[in-house]
């Protein structure tokens, strides 16, 4: 019964249709899986290298004629060297049927595996991919086509290697990052509409890289957040070597911040909002020394517009830094050595014309916060017969409200430790442009033995002690080209007590020295000065045997470069040069000088028997003297 049915069947007409099915089932299969993968594998070997200038080979391609997929396995694109180019292990491809329904071309997933780039800059300049760059035509005028309608349900990328060689250093610079891995889904080309993603990479020297955010095709456009973490400014040093000769020991860079980016309107719109680049760990040698080092460094706060040529840092803060700056015995400063000279191009001739209405709009640049602490700077000084040494700490440094293209108030205040001793505060606002300023300044008992070794060249004295202090306002300005200063305040040298630096006896020491109500100004030069105290001064006038005081001993040092040939000045020279040297006096005018406690030792030895006295325990005071009559 079943027997006569199926051949009353098979006369049918559905039947014949099964079969045809059937068979064009079968081709389709036989087509799909073998055929097609081996006449796309062929043509993409032979057709490849024509347009790519490079030797292509394939390991396997594949088709799933029911999945409707497409694989493609151990592709590489070889120089003629031997040297890969590009590769990827397996490119995966799957189309959606529902591209019928969506009206555009829609990929369920395009996955990606270990693909790997090389990118070399060789050494005249040129990249190895130029030649895949074609000509342009400027005469060719191209009317832009609207992009096919695609969409790509999940795009991937996992192991990925990009490797990057620079033939032009003199020594070849390689970095390699590893592994990279992006998500994007939803990619589409429909006007403005926006896919989420997600890229992930790092480099041979620790560097990590997150980007994330959304981006759209058309037009393109793209918002989202990026971080790059542990850049090693050791590996990257290389590419400043060329104007600086130090060596960047240990350092690493921290860059993150949100981002926008768009081609929708005439112009570009880049924006940068909650920027922030951190430096750890800065070290700075030369020689085998160390001469800088900066363990923080953090710009917060950016805020950045292409648009509107802006730029806002929130703040930028530093800490802890040490450095060491040495004048070499040839006078160079070893810091500026690092320095290398570039070449000066004097060819090219820059007009700048203040008329010019079509002249770039200037970048608004500005910063709200500027704080430094605990900055130290060691000074040596090796020029002088004994090496001179000061050290700068504690240094702290804070400025508010700093823009480049105003005249801005900058309310600046800083502080430092000198000698491990005495203390410096500087504080009051300051103007850029043209630069002025009126600023508080409190100097407390700097200690004077340090600066013994430069002023070893001009005197032979040694000081003992010696605690400088000062306080007062000064203001400065630059206008028209000539700077102008005006001081008003108190200077104290308290426990000043110096020896001749050849016998090591006595020679000048006091109590205290106040200056008080001091009135300083540079145009038109002028100094006034209220009261000049001295208190428990002692000093000495001693003639040796050879007929010379100590005055004498002690003012024989000349300055650096002095030549040791006296110049002979007559009479008449010296008559003559009187009017020119008053009129080049400064007026002084002091109101009280006062002496207290004093006493003057003189003693005689160049004749027998030796002179000796003593004035002790004397008073002065001399009002109204002027250097102007």
């Amino acid at each position: 019964m079943a027997n006569k049915k199926f051949s009353e069947f098979k006369q049918t007409k559905w039947f014949r249709r099964l079969i045809w099915a059937a068979v064009a089932l079968v081709i389709y299969m036989i087509v799909g899986f073998l055929v097609l993968p081996a006449v796309i594998k062929s043509q993409l070997v032979k057709r490849l290298p024509e347009f790519t200038k490079r030797q292509v080979s394939i390991d396997e391609v594949k088709l799933n004629p029911f999945a409707l997929s497409y694989t493609m396995r151990g592709f590489s694109l070889t120089e003629t060297n031997g040297e890969t180019f590009a590769s990827l292990g397996e490119l995966y491809v799957n189309f959606e049927l529902s591209s019928v329904f969506n009206g555009a071309w829609t990929f369920g997933t395009v996955s990606v595996k270990e693909p790997f780039g090389q990118v070399t800059r060789k050494a005249d300049g040129t990249f190895n991919f130029d030649n895949l760059i074609p000509a342009a035509n400027t005469n060719e005028v191209k009317e832009a086509q609207p992009l096919p309608a695609v969409i790509v349900e999940l795009l991937t990328v996992e192991g990925g290697t990009v490797a990057f060689t620079d033939e032009t250093r003199p020594a070849p610079f390689k970095a390699k990052i590893t592994p990279i891995k992006f998500d994007l889904s939803q990619l589409t080309t429909r006007p403005d509409e926006h896919s989420p993603y997600a890229f992930t990479a790092s480099d041979d020297a620790g560097m990590k890289i997150s980007w994330s955010g959304r981006v759209a095709v058309h037009p393109p456009a793209s918002s989202g957040t990026l971080k790059i973490e542990g850049v090693s400014l050791p590996k990257y040093a290389e590419y400043v070597s060329e104007f600086f000769a130090g060596e960047i020991a240990q350092g690493t860079v921290n860059v993150s911040g949100q981002y926008g980016f768009s081609l929708a309107g005439k112009n570009p719109a880049v924006t940068l909002t909650n920027g922030l680049v951190q430096v750890r760990n800065l070290k700075v040698t030369a020689k085998e020394e160390t001469l800088v080092t900066l363990p923080t460094v953090d710009v917060r706060s950016i805020v950045a517009s292409l648009e509107d040529k802006s730029i806002r840092v929130g703040e930028l803060a530093t800490s802890g830094m040490e450095a060491k700056v040495v004048r070499e015995k040839d006078g160079s400063i070893n810091l500026l050595n690092l320095i290398k000279p570039q070449p000066v191009t004097t060819n090219e001739v820059v007009k700048i014309t203040t008329s010019d209405t079509n002249a770039p709009v200037p970048w608004k640049v500005a910063l709200d916060s500027l704080q430094v602490t605990d900055y130290s700077v060691s000074v040596e000084d090796r020029t002088l017969p004994k090496p001179g040494k000061l050290k700068v700490d504690q240094v702290a440094v804070q400025v508010d409200g700093f823009q480049l293209t105003t005249n801005a108030t900058l309310a600046t205040k800083i502080s430092a430790r000198l000698n491990e001793a005495g203390t410096v505060e500087v504080s009051g606002p300051v103007h850029v442009f043209p630069p002025d300023g009126e600023l508080t300044i409190a100097l407390k008992e700097m200690d004077l033995r340090p600066f013994q070794p430069f002023s070893a060249p001009f005197v032979n004295v040694a000081i003992r002690s010696g605690l400088l202090s000062t306080a007062g306002k000064a203001q400065f300005s630059l206008q028209g080209g000539i700077p102008k200063l005006q001081f008003k305040g108190d200077v104290e040298l308290a426990k000043f007590d110096t020896a001749d630096g050849t016998e090591f006896q006595d020679f000048v020491k006091w109590e205290t020295l106040a200056i008080s109500a001091i009135q300083l100004q540079s145009e038109p030069q002028d100094l006034q000065v209220q009261e000049v105290r001295l208190k428990g001064l002692q000093t000495s006038l001693i003639i040796g045997t050879n007929m010379q005081s100590n005055i004498q001993t002690v003012l024989m040092a000349k300055p650096a470069g002095t030549n040791d040939t006296a110049e002979v000045v007559t009479n008449e020279t010296a008559t003559a040069s009187v009017p020119a040297a008053s009129a080049n006096v400064v007026p002084v005018k002091l109101t009280k000088l006062i002496l207290e406690d004093a006493s003057l030792k003189y003693g005689d030895n160049s004749i027998q028997p030796h002179c000796n006295f003593a004035v002790q325990k004397f008073d002065v005071s001399v009002d109204g003297l002027s250097t102007i009559g």
